[in-house]
């Protein structure tokens, strides 16, 4: 299962318990679950480049699992962000990519 936190991630694993590190920044790993840490404004890039593929006329997918976990993540995103719903949301991308560029990562 992967779970992405646009913004902080919370601390614990819902019950109260630490998250363990290890791994790569920003990921990590618990009871088979795949933990990702975006920043809003990484979320937003990831979202709209998701968004993005379905006007590409055949995305190069070597196997239909591949666009599937992409559908997920883009509907796991969209569930969560509400700026795709604001009128300045192209304001709002423009100022999310150049943020996510400039960021030293």
């Amino acid at each position: 299962m992967l779970i992405v936190y646009p913004g902080k991630a919370p601390n614990n694993d819902g019950l109260g318990r630490g998250i363990p590190g290890g791994g790569v920044e920003g990921v990590t790993m618990v009871n088979e679950k795949v933990i990702l840490r975006l920043t809003k404004e990484e979320s937003l890039v990831l979202l709209e480049w998701l968004a993005g593929l379905d006007s590409v006329q055949a995305p190069a997918f070597d196997h239909p699992s591949e666009e599937r976990v992409l559908w997920k993540l883009r509907g796991l995103l969209e569930s969560t962000l509400n700026e795709p719903l604001l009128p300045d949301y192209k304001d709002i991308i423009a100022a999310a990519r150049r943020s996510v560029e400039t960021d030293n990562m």
